[in-house]
């Protein structure tokens, strides 16, 4: 009985069940369709909230730590945006390669395809904040937050009252989305079944593709690109580094969370890789927030195969927006509960596919949602490496 008290498990019946429905009841559609329009609005509901007030929260907390800023550096700022880009691009270039860009007649636009150069760089910034928050424009409120959240850690002297307020709200909204996801199983049995009531299964032919082709692009950044970067600058051999850290590899893949595995990075970074706790002591919480390869290869195989199937053409100068966009959902998912789904949500309005679509990432996501956390985990742990590495060349020359 333990097993079907777990929202996983319940979700994963949800989804068989679903499957079922759809198949041999398509007619049921009209009197379970509600649950998942309004699990769908929920979630929208409390997205911009949670997300916002999270980041914020997170970003004040640092600013409590000067000495952090100094120890995270360029070097590590660069790591993280460097390895999340190119965790994207090669997202991008898998799709492209396994042709999951499709061939479709009667092809829609895209929501992306009327940006031009300077929309990208505006699209980021809000003339009006309040329009953005109605039209759930997350991007340049992400932008705004993160830039206030600095000044305001730079400008205040009391911040204790500010803190304990802010904790209070971060806390009252995690838990009123913790409240929302209980009906995760509900919404996901209604999406699910729909879902395949709806389903053209010849459209839906490069599904083995698509997971051949996430397949061998993660492989390809866990075990070629990150491993090199390693090497490259620590001149440390990847393999001999991976044994000492395989435990926090293993908990991250079983339990499915970076946050959950960060105690245990830590102690396998002092104890086996002999890193000072100076420097874990800040890449990795900083690395669980900011630091998502996986996420970020991910989303953007993802996007481009859910592009796909609802008959969106991505040309180069949207997949380029797309690969900018990921590294915003990458990061923001981390740290959230169920924050890859909120992130997805967004996306998949941002690039105009159909939110039904929804669906077809919570299936998909149940299998590969493991290997993610795991590359997210294993990228955090060399970025703590290099860091150290780096500090370790620098103290005689401070001496």
């Amino acid at each position: 009985m333990e097993f079907f008290k777990k929202l996983e498990n319940q979700t994963l019946i949800s989804v068989v069940l679903g499957l079922l429905v759809g198949f041999y009841l398509p007619g049921a559609e009209k009197y379970h369709s509600i649950l998942g329009e309004l699990f769908i609005t929920l979630l929208k509901m409390v997205m911009i909230p949670l997300v916002l007030l999270t980041l914020f929260h997170s970003l004040l907390n640092l600013t409590k730590d000067k000495e952090s800023f100094k120890i995270l550096g360029k070097g590590v700022l660069f790591y993280y945006l460097g390895t999340s880009v190119l965790a994207s691009f090669n997202g991008l270039l898998m799709a492209n390669i396994f042709s999951l860009d499709g061939d479709f007649t009667g092809e829609k636009v895209s929501g992306l395809s009327a940006l031009g150069p300077n929309d990208i760089v505006l699209s980021f910034f809000s003339k009006n904040l309040f329009k953005s928050l109605v039209e759930g424009d997350l991007v340049p409120l992400i932008v705004f937050t993160i830039v206030f959240a600095i000044f305001v850690g730079k400008s205040l002297k009391q911040t204790e009252k500010l803190f304990e307020i802010i904790d209070v709200l971060t806390d009252a909204i995690q838990k009123m989305t913790e409240f929302v996801i209980k009906f995760t199983p509900l919404g996901v049995f209604s999406l699910v079944a729909v879902l395949v009531n709806k389903l053209d299964f010849n459209q839906y032919k490069e599904m083995g593709t698509f997971f051949v082709a996430t397949g061998v692009g993660m492989s390809l950044h866990a075990f070629i690109v990150l491993p090199l970067i390693l090497w490259i600058f620590t001149k440390f051999s990847p393999i001999k580094f991976f044994l000492q850290v395989r435990e926090a590899i293993m908990v991250a893949f079983f339990s499915q969370s970076s946050s959950a595995t960060m105690p245990v990075s830590m102690r396998v970074l002092e104890d086996n890789a002999k890193v000072k706790e100076k420097v874990y002591g800040v890449s990795i919480p900083i690395g669980a927030t900011l630091n998502m390869d996986g996420a970020a290869f991910y989303h953007a195989i993802l996007i481009m195969f859910m592009a796909s199937i609802s008959g969106i053409h991505l040309g180069f100068g949207e997949q380029i927006i797309l690969l900018l966009l990921t590294q915003v959902s990458s990061a923001g998912a981390a740290g959230i509960p169920n924050g890859g789904l909120m992130m997805m949500s967004m996306m998949l309005g941002i690039v105009g596919i159909p939110a039904e679509l929804i669906a077809l990432y919570i299936l998909v996501d149940r299998f590969w949602d493991l290997p993610i956390t795991a590359v997210n985990v294993w990228g955090d742990l060399i970025g703590a490496k290099i860091l150290d590495h780096r500090m370790n060349d620098a103290s005689p020359k401070a001496s």
